[in-house]
């Protein structure tokens, strides 16, 4: 019994030409889907990687290039970070360090770096305890408990950067797939090169390749100049040979009597000084005087549909880019009542979801270092609940900002008539920081003696089937429990009432 072949299956000729089918139309009469007939049938995509000098040439004489690398960098840095669950004093200090390393420099420069080239990263020099050679020890992985402080950053690319041929292979580490060690080739006039372990180096990742793609790319990424090269190119040949047709919209047309007879008898010359003398009296007297026979006028050429193919090519090079038309191309929003609110909006969103894939990552191993030195704001102990938000790029306007206070100011008025908040609370919570905030902090202690005032029917009185607690916690629960859980050491809680 022969086996069912699959209903796209097609075996082939005894005469040994192949024959493939492929999910797809295919037309034998008219050619479509034949390859050799059907001249889409030989398009093919091919990746071809930017390399490094290519990719710094656009970036150096072409703007629009420029500007789609550095563009979301510059956004994504913009209004930089802001800390919580850190004492003022400490971060006091930890504003101290970012300025000495000039840390918000520093990752954008990286972060510009991965987008040209592919990857970057940010060589950590640390003063530690080492026994022993100190270039050596740079191989090695960093001591956690021997760091005394961080003292620079520097930026190398992946160019800079070379694999050492060891790869993590370990599931559980966070460098699984990348590699043990770099061997940093320094590509500003410096000679020595140093094998670095990859603790030392913050990487900062570019255009995400598929894994083959990637291992084959040394373990980098690509640069983002490199899917839109051939874009860049039609826009720009686009434009320069639009403005090659207006230098050629208007041209004169001279006719002249025996003008053939002239130049077969060798009288080329007194066709050249009758054009000169028209060209000379056109720029004096505005006019041409001609003689019997003669004939002058300017013929323009059609643009019509120029300025269409243009638009189409000015929307494929913004859908490429990811950038608004309004920051690429640099255009006022178009249509009616369009204020370019919307479009921005969803630009600010892209810009927060790169922050968060490109710089969190190297950000927090960097505030990680900089907490474990021995000098650092915390004499090396880092701080359990630390952590860092992103600043929003979408800033309210003076109206929004006061529409928002007054409807914060209206909840206020509620909560103080009804005894949910005293009116010391509500200052120190709203103007009680750098600024206005809408977070609102609470007395633990005024809290726990309304509590306890209004209790005793809530938590004393038995239940048929025990109060709300005894379910929660089978029955271990205590109300003083339930008070050190608002006291816990502090003076007050934060609760958002937004």
């Amino acid at each position: 019994m022969s086996e069912k072949q699959p209903h796209n299956f097609k075996s082939l000729p005894d005469d040994g030409s192949a024959h493939v089918m492929t999910d797809g139309w295919m037309n034998l009469l008219t050619g479509i889907g034949v390859k050799g007939k059907d001249k889409s049938m030989s398009g093919t995509v091919v990746h071809d990687g930017l390399i490094q000098t290519i990719a710094e040439e656009l970036y150096s004489a072409d703007d629009i290039a420029q500007r789609i690398v550095d563009r979301i960098p510059k956004d994504g840095v913009r209004e930089w970070i802001k800390f919580k669950n850190l004492d003022k004093d400490i971060e006091s200090r930890l504003n101290d360090v970012i300025k000495r390393l000039d840390l918000k420099t520093k990752i954008l420069d990286a972060w510009v770096s991965a987008r040209l080239y592919g990857g970057a990263g940010l060589f950590i020099s640390i003063s530690e305890s080492v026994n022993g050679d100190k270039t050596e020890a740079l191989s090695k992985e960093i001591k956690k408990t021997g760091i005394r402080s961080v003292k620079s950053l520097t930026l190398l690319n992946k160019y800079e950067l070379i694999s050492g041929g060891v790869i993590t292979s370990d599931l559980e580490s966070k460098n699984f797939g990348l590699p043990e060690n770099y061997t940093m080739t320094p590509q500003k006039n410096v000679d020595k090169q140093l094998n670095l372990h990859h603790s030392r180096v913050i990487r900062f990742d570019g255009q995400k390749l598929p894994t083959q793609k990637f291992i084959a790319n040394d373990y980098w990424d690509d640069s983002v100049l490199s899917k839109i090269y051939q874009i860049i190119s039609s826009f720009n040949q686009s434009y320069t040979a639009s403005s090659d047709m207006l230098l050629d919209f208007r041209v004169a047309v001279i006719k002249l009597k025996n003008l053939f007879q002239m130049i077969a008898q060798g009288d080329e010359k007194k066709v050249k000084d009758r054009m000169e003398l028209i060209k000379m009296q056109k720029s004096v007297i505005n006019m041409v005087l001609l003689n019997e026979g003669e004939e002058f006028e300017h013929k323009t050429h059609s643009l019509t549909g120029v300025k269409d193919i243009l638009d189409k090519i000015d929307n494929r090079l913004v859908a490429a880019s990811g950038l608004p038309r309004t920051i690429l191309l640099g255009e006022s929003p178009s249509g009616l009542g369009a204020t370019g609110n919307s479009e921005l909006r969803n630009y600010y969103d892209d810009v927060a979801q790169e922050q968060e894939s490109k710089i969190r990552r190297p950000l927090d191993e960097i505030f990680r270092y900089i907490f474990l030195s021995k000098d650092g704001p915390t004499n090396g102990k880092y701080p359990e609940d630390f952590g860092f938000e992103f600043v929003p790029l979408w800033q309210m306007t003076e109206g929004d900002k006061a529409k928002m206070e007054y409807d914060v100011a209206k909840k206020d008025e509620v909560y103080i008539a009804n005894g949910v908040l005293d009116p010391d609370e509500v200052a120190v919570s709203r103007y009680g920081g750098q600024g206005f905030s809408q977070d609102t902090k609470i007395n633990s202690e005024r809290l726990i003696e309304a509590i306890e005032r209004n209790s005793a029917q809530s938590f004393e009185t038995p239940k048929e089937n025990g109060n709300v607690f005894d379910k929660l916690d089978g029955g271990n629960r205590t109300w003083d429990k339930i008070k050190a859980i608002f006291k816990n050491d502090h003076t007050d809680q934060t609760v958002n009432r937004r």
